[in-house]
């Protein structure tokens, strides 16, 4: 008898564990956004934001991009040069960028995008799961609609 209640009580912290694993660094108040409110959110809209980089050491880089409905796109980034490309959505999940004939830019860019109090944060697809985000604050980039009043909160550290 004393044996097969250690096992169960085993097997209930166990269980404890992964589930406080499993929901560790939840944050509901994140909404993903897909389909045709993906669509609504970019189409004729500029985002202002910020993306970042974590290669030797974390770098934060300011942006502008205007989605114009015909599925181009103007990208600038701080004190450099319009960048022309081509957003569109895929899979009715992601939002994905192409800039042709661009030698910095020069792959297909792919997003799942999520709101947080009027701030879009959108993930790179080897930062996902099959749950979501590995890690809410592991964003690529964050951006707002231009003119909206809302804004996205302090800058990663």
């Amino acid at each position: 008898m004393k044996v097969k209640m250690k096992k169960y009580i085993a097997l209930a912290l166990l269980l404890s564990c992964y589930t406080n694993f499993a929901t560790a660094g939840e944050q509901p108040k994140y909404q993903r956004i897909t389909g045709e409110n993906l669509q609504k959110v970019y189409s004729g809209q500029t985002m202002v934001g910020e993306y970042v980089t974590r290669q030797g050491g974390i770098n934060h880089y300011k942006f502008t991009e205007y989605h114009d409905p015909d599925g181009t796109t103007d990208y600038i980034e701080t004190d450099a040069d319009t960048v022309k490309g081509v957003w569109k959505i895929i899979g009715g999940d992601k939002i994905c960028y192409t800039y042709p004939g661009n030698s910095t830019f020069d792959k297909t860019y792919c997003f799942f995008v999520y709101e947080n109090d009027g701030c879009y944060y959108s993930y790179a697809l080897g930062q996902m799961t099959l749950n979501g985000p590995m890690s809410w604050d592991y964003w690529t980039s964050r951006a707002i609609s231009k003119g909206s009043g809302n804004s996205c909160s302090a800058g990663v550290s």
